[in-house]
């Protein structure tokens, strides 16, 4: 599936330092692919060094990702 804007939500903070959750029925394997969430970059001024707490609510799982922007493309690292 495609990211959803209406399943983000920011927690705290300020750009580089932004705490968001995201609740989707994707994977982590998914959410991790390249330029999943490359639409938050404008719709949530996501960039580097910002953390989005992943819900996936088919298992359910939880795991943690460090967002790096390069243009208008976003990758993540997965922490957990």
């Amino acid at each position: 599936m495609p990211f959803n804007q209406d399943n983000m939500s920011l927690q705290s903070g300020y750009p580089g330092k932004q705490m968001f959750t995201y609740h989707s029925a994707d994977t982590i394997e998914t959410v991790a692919e390249n330029g999943y969430f490359n639409d938050a970059i404008s719709n949530n001024n996501l960039t580097t060094g910002d953390i989005i707490t992943v819900v996936d609510n088919g298992t359910p799982t939880v795991d943690v990702v460090v967002v790096t922007v390069n243009g208008s493309m976003a990758t993540v690292t997965n922490g957990t």
